[in-house]
């Protein structure tokens, strides 16, 4: 298991992910943070 921190609405969540779903977070991750820096 790992840890994985994001934003999300300007509030930070963290989650214990699997490998796959750590990737599919980090994809996610990276566009939200691309789209909060981007508004």
């Amino acid at each position: 298991m790992s840890v994985f921190c994001w934003l999300n609405c300007k509030r930070l969540h963290c989650e214990l992910v699997s490998g796959s779903e750590f990737m599919v977070l980090i994809t996610m991750s990276t566009w939200q943070y691309v789209q909060l820096n981007n508004e």
